[in-house]
């Protein structure tokens, strides 16, 4: 009888212990969360407002972190009073991304109950295509100690519509970009009447001379057709770059007007003046 008694107590020990405890593990985004004290009703990833059951990322994406019904904040009055650390590693452990509060500054009251919040990642610099990182996001409460946690491990890659290869000169990020809405492009479509500018990031295998380094960059589009729509043999002619600049990064803007047929095929080469290396570039691109 003692003995059953004590197994009793000892269970009661333990579910007092885990009661304000909670895990959840999304299977289709890997998405894991643990509560203690504070409690969600959702969380789940969005992309362009979209709920999205992936954890593959093409470079340029957004990604929100949404937490939806969050209850056990302490109140003060009808307010809450919410902290959101956000931190990014990569496979090798090195912080990528890291906000220690991203509602440090914010001042508005928050009074809304049940509570949404959202966490921001954009896959932009510092972020590379192809590479793997853990995100990992506590939310705790500012005037109680409810805590809630959220990780993701999660992958990136390149705009699949661009194809590169390259010759002794490589770049670590080659990508279109919107310059209107100051956005990477992720994916085969282009706007109509917009500047589009192709990026090639954070060149290396370059060679130097009296510490200057040039560079050439030529681009040709052309409609479904194939008529030549433009043609430039080197939009960098005499343009030169201090060796002891950090990033090399060489750019090219188009626009297409409207009526112009799609597909079309952009084609650009960019090599090194002084050195023998290359980089060659191919998008068939779809316009909206």
């Amino acid at each position: 009888m003692k003995k059953t008694a004590f197994i009793t107590f000892l269970i009661l020990i333990i579910a007092s212990c885990s009661f304000n405890e909670s895990v959840k593990i999304d299977l289709t985004t890997g998405l894991s969360s643990k509560g203690s004290g504070l409690s969600c009703e959702d969380v789940y990833l969005t992309v362009n407002n979209e709920k999205v059951t992936r954890n593959v990322f093409v470079y340029g994406e957004v990604i929100e972190i949404n937490f939806n019904g969050i209850e056990g904040f302490t109140q003060k009055g009808k307010e809450v009073f919410p902290g959101m650390k956000l931190l990014v590693l990569d496979k090798k452990g090195d912080t990528v991304l890291y906000s220690p509060d991203l509602y440090a500054d914010y001042t508005d009251p928050i009074t809304k109950s049940p509570l949404s919040l959202i966490s921001k990642i954009t896959i932009g610099n510092p972020f590379r295509s192809n590479q793997s990182y853990t995100a990992t996001v506590h939310l705790w409460d500012k005037k109680g100690k409810g805590t809630f946690d959220t990780k993701l491990e999660f992958s990136t890659v390149s705009n699949k519509a661009i194809k590169t290869t390259t010759s002794g000169l490589t770049a670590n990020e080659v990508m279109l970009y919107n310059q209107e809405s100051s956005n990477p492009i992720v994916a085969d479509k282009i706007p109509y009447d917009t500047k589009i500018t192709l990026v090639f990031d954070d060149l290396k295998g370059y060679k130097s001379e009296n510490g200057i380094c040039e560079f050439g960059l030529r681009m040709v589009i052309s409609d479904k057709d194939g008529t030549v729509l433009l043609s430039e043999d080197d939009l960098l002619e005499g343009v030169t770059l201090d060796e002891t600049e950090p990033n090399k990064q060489i750019l090219g803007s188009f626009t297409l007007p409207s009526g112009v047929k799609g597909p079309i095929l952009l084609e650009a080469i960019v090599w090194d003046k002084i050195g023998t290396g290359k980089i060659t570039t191919m998008a068939k691109l779809e316009l909206e």
